[in-house]
Protein backbone atom coordinates (compact mmCIF):
# COMPACT_ATOMS: atom_id res chain seq x y z
CA UNK A 1 0.00 0.00 0.00
CA UNK A 2 1.38 3.69 -1.62
CA UNK A 3 2.37 5.89 1.85
CA UNK A 4 0.94 8.82 2.77
CA UNK A 5 4.06 10.80 1.76
CA UNK A 6 3.91 8.73 -1.39
CA UNK A 7 0.38 9.81 -1.85
CA UNK A 8 0.76 13.60 -1.38
CA UNK A 9 3.82 13.78 -3.36
CA UNK A 10 1.77 12.19 -6.27
CA UNK A 11 -0.86 14.61 -5.70
CA UNK A 12 1.24 17.56 -5.80
CA UNK A 13 2.68 16.41 -9.02
CA UNK A 14 -0.61 15.56 -10.46
CA UNK A 15 -1.66 19.21 -9.65
CA UNK A 16 1.50 20.82 -10.92
CA UNK A 17 0.89 18.71 -14.04
CA UNK A 18 -2.49 19.65 -14.66
CA UNK A 19 -1.02 23.34 -14.25
CA UNK A 20 1.19 23.10 -16.82
CA UNK A 21 -1.13 21.29 -19.40
CA UNK A 22 -3.58 24.32 -19.20
CA UNK A 23 -1.00 27.24 -19.83
CA UNK A 24 0.74 24.64 -23.14
CA UNK A 25 -2.90 24.89 -24.09
CA UNK A 26 -2.80 28.88 -24.00
CA UNK A 27 0.27 28.62 -26.06
CA UNK A 28 2.43 29.13 -22.88
CA UNK A 29 6.01 27.94 -21.89
CA UNK A 30 6.47 26.36 -18.49
CA UNK A 31 8.94 24.96 -16.48
CA UNK A 32 8.89 23.36 -12.71
CA UNK A 33 12.12 24.57 -10.79
CA UNK A 34 13.20 24.09 -6.93
CA UNK A 35 11.86 21.06 -5.24
CA UNK A 36 10.38 19.32 -7.91
CA UNK A 37 13.45 19.38 -10.41
CA UNK A 38 15.73 18.84 -7.67
CA UNK A 39 13.91 15.14 -6.63
CA UNK A 40 13.54 14.42 -10.15
CA UNK A 41 17.25 15.03 -10.53
CA UNK A 42 17.52 12.67 -7.79
CA UNK A 43 17.83 14.90 -4.51
CA UNK A 44 16.01 13.40 -1.92
CA UNK A 45 14.36 16.03 0.15
CA UNK A 46 10.89 17.08 1.19
CA UNK A 47 9.16 19.31 -1.20
CA UNK A 48 8.54 22.89 0.69
CA UNK A 49 8.25 25.02 -2.36
CA UNK A 50 7.21 24.74 -5.21
CA UNK A 51 8.75 27.32 -7.95
CA UNK A 52 7.38 27.64 -11.63
CA UNK A 53 8.88 29.60 -14.37
CA UNK A 54 6.40 30.70 -17.44
CA UNK A 55 6.03 33.05 -20.15
CA UNK A 56 4.63 33.59 -23.70
CA UNK A 57 0.94 33.80 -21.63
CA UNK A 58 -0.85 37.22 -20.76
CA UNK A 59 -1.14 38.09 -16.62
CA UNK A 60 -4.61 37.44 -16.54
CA UNK A 61 -4.87 34.25 -18.15
CA UNK A 62 -2.23 33.04 -16.05
CA UNK A 63 -3.67 34.26 -12.74
CA UNK A 64 -7.15 32.41 -14.00
CA UNK A 65 -5.14 29.01 -14.54
CA UNK A 66 -3.34 29.77 -11.30
CA UNK A 67 -6.47 30.38 -9.01
CA UNK A 68 -8.49 27.89 -10.57
CA UNK A 69 -6.25 25.14 -10.23
CA UNK A 70 -5.55 25.97 -6.83
CA UNK A 71 -8.70 27.19 -4.91
CA UNK A 72 -7.78 30.90 -4.71
CA UNK A 73 -9.89 33.04 -6.39
CA UNK A 74 -10.69 35.28 -3.48
CA UNK A 75 -6.85 36.29 -3.73
CA UNK A 76 -6.92 37.10 -7.71
CA UNK A 77 -6.54 40.54 -7.52
CA UNK A 78 -3.66 40.63 -5.40
CA UNK A 79 -1.68 37.92 -7.21
CA UNK A 80 -2.72 39.74 -10.98
CA UNK A 81 -1.03 42.93 -9.45
CA UNK A 82 2.10 41.67 -8.09
CA UNK A 83 2.78 39.46 -11.41
CA UNK A 84 2.02 42.85 -13.29
CA UNK A 85 4.52 44.87 -10.67
CA UNK A 86 7.07 42.51 -9.50
CA UNK A 87 6.98 39.58 -12.19
CA UNK A 88 6.50 37.20 -9.28
CA UNK A 89 3.75 36.01 -7.18
CA UNK A 90 3.61 33.97 -4.07
CA UNK A 91 0.73 31.37 -3.52
CA UNK A 92 -0.15 29.98 -0.42
CA UNK A 93 -2.64 27.25 -1.43
CA UNK A 94 -4.44 25.67 0.96
CA UNK A 95 -3.56 21.12 -0.03
CA UNK A 96 0.44 21.88 -1.43
CA UNK A 97 3.24 23.89 -0.67
CA UNK A 98 3.93 27.62 -1.20
CA UNK A 99 4.25 27.78 -4.29
CA UNK A 100 5.76 30.46 -6.20
CA UNK A 101 4.89 32.01 -9.97
CA UNK A 102 7.64 33.92 -12.06
CA UNK A 103 8.19 35.44 -15.09
CA UNK A 104 11.64 35.57 -17.01
CA UNK A 105 13.79 38.54 -15.87
CA UNK A 106 17.71 37.55 -15.94
CA UNK A 107 19.14 35.68 -18.67
CA UNK A 108 19.08 32.28 -16.88
CA UNK A 109 15.27 32.56 -17.18
CA UNK A 110 15.19 33.13 -20.63
CA UNK A 111 17.58 30.06 -21.57
CA UNK A 112 15.45 27.89 -19.01
CA UNK A 113 12.46 28.36 -21.42
CA UNK A 114 13.94 28.24 -24.04
CA UNK A 115 15.91 24.82 -23.77
CA UNK A 116 13.44 23.03 -21.10
CA UNK A 117 13.60 19.17 -20.84
CA UNK A 118 10.45 17.00 -21.08
CA UNK A 119 9.48 14.45 -18.20
CA UNK A 120 6.34 12.33 -19.34
CA UNK A 121 5.18 9.59 -17.10
CA UNK A 122 1.33 8.00 -17.28
CA UNK A 123 -0.35 11.20 -17.18
CA UNK A 124 2.47 13.52 -15.70
CA UNK A 125 4.02 16.13 -18.16
CA UNK A 126 6.32 18.73 -16.73
CA UNK A 127 9.13 20.32 -18.18
CA UNK A 128 12.50 20.50 -16.25
CA UNK A 129 15.65 22.93 -16.43
CA UNK A 130 18.51 21.58 -17.89
CA UNK A 131 20.54 20.14 -14.71
CA UNK A 132 23.35 23.70 -15.46
CA UNK A 133 20.72 26.10 -15.55
CA UNK A 134 19.06 24.64 -12.59
CA UNK A 135 22.39 24.70 -10.54
CA UNK A 136 22.69 28.11 -11.87
CA UNK A 137 19.28 29.73 -10.80
CA UNK A 138 19.84 28.51 -7.33
CA UNK A 139 23.17 29.72 -7.05
CA UNK A 140 21.25 32.99 -8.27
CA UNK A 141 18.65 32.89 -5.44
CA UNK A 142 21.82 32.66 -3.00
CA UNK A 143 19.97 31.93 0.20
CA UNK A 144 19.07 29.14 2.32
CA UNK A 145 18.51 26.07 1.34
CA UNK A 146 18.98 27.12 -2.14
CA UNK A 147 22.59 27.29 -1.58
CA UNK A 148 22.37 23.96 -0.47
CA UNK A 149 20.42 22.12 -3.17
CA UNK A 150 22.75 23.92 -5.38
CA UNK A 151 25.78 22.49 -4.04
CA UNK A 152 24.04 18.97 -3.51
CA UNK A 153 23.35 18.90 -7.12
CA UNK A 154 26.67 20.25 -8.52
CA UNK A 155 28.47 17.56 -6.52
CA UNK A 156 26.18 15.01 -8.11
CA UNK A 157 26.77 15.97 -11.41
CA UNK A 158 29.85 17.53 -11.50
CA UNK A 159 31.14 14.75 -13.76
CA UNK A 160 28.66 15.30 -17.01
CA UNK A 161 27.60 18.95 -16.74
CA UNK A 162 28.67 21.09 -19.39
CA UNK A 163 31.27 23.67 -17.15
CA UNK A 164 31.37 26.61 -19.64
CA UNK A 165 27.39 26.53 -19.63
CA UNK A 166 27.50 26.75 -15.47
CA UNK A 167 29.93 29.32 -15.64
CA UNK A 168 27.83 31.79 -18.43
CA UNK A 169 24.94 32.07 -16.41
CA UNK A 170 26.29 32.48 -12.95
CA UNK A 171 28.32 34.84 -11.43
CA UNK A 172 31.74 33.72 -11.03
CA UNK A 173 33.15 35.22 -8.06
CA UNK A 174 30.43 33.65 -5.55
CA UNK A 175 30.70 30.65 -7.73
CA UNK A 176 34.28 30.50 -6.78
CA UNK A 177 33.24 30.58 -2.90
CA UNK A 178 31.17 27.97 -3.45
CA UNK A 179 33.84 25.45 -4.92
CA UNK A 180 36.34 26.34 -2.26
CA UNK A 181 33.98 25.72 0.53
CA UNK A 182 33.19 22.35 -1.41
CA UNK A 183 36.29 21.12 -2.68
CA UNK A 184 37.28 21.55 1.42
CA UNK A 185 34.20 19.71 2.15
CA UNK A 186 35.22 16.67 -0.35
CA UNK A 187 38.74 16.44 1.66
CA UNK A 188 37.13 15.40 4.91
CA UNK A 189 35.41 12.12 2.61
CA UNK A 190 37.76 9.99 1.29
CA UNK A 191 35.31 8.53 -1.36
CA UNK A 192 34.61 12.19 -2.59
CA UNK A 193 37.98 12.14 -3.66
CA UNK A 194 37.43 12.03 -7.24
CA UNK A 195 34.99 14.77 -7.67
CA UNK A 196 37.77 17.08 -5.64
CA UNK A 197 39.73 16.69 -9.00
CA UNK A 198 36.49 17.96 -10.44
CA UNK A 199 36.39 20.92 -8.26
CA UNK A 200 39.91 22.13 -8.65
CA UNK A 201 39.40 21.56 -12.64
CA UNK A 202 36.44 24.33 -12.38
CA UNK A 203 37.99 26.44 -10.11
CA UNK A 204 41.21 27.04 -12.77
CA UNK A 205 38.68 27.45 -15.68
CA UNK A 206 37.39 30.47 -13.23
CA UNK A 207 40.26 31.58 -12.16
CA UNK A 208 41.47 32.08 -15.86
CA UNK A 209 38.26 33.84 -16.93
CA UNK A 210 38.49 36.09 -14.12
CA UNK A 211 41.91 36.78 -14.64
CA UNK A 212 40.97 37.72 -18.08
CA UNK A 213 38.02 39.92 -16.92
CA UNK A 214 40.76 42.30 -15.04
Amino acid sequence: MPSRETDYASHIIFRISHLAKEIKEYGGRFVVLNDIATALYGLVKPVSEIRILVDGIEDERLTDIFVNGLGMAGYKDDILRSLKIINKAVLNPLFIPITIVEKPRKPVDRVILEEPIEFADNEIEMNLPRIEYLIAKLLGIGEYPYIVDATALLLAYIDVINTDILMNYTDLSPLMDLLRNIREFTSIFPELNKHRDKISDLMEKIKRLLQNHF
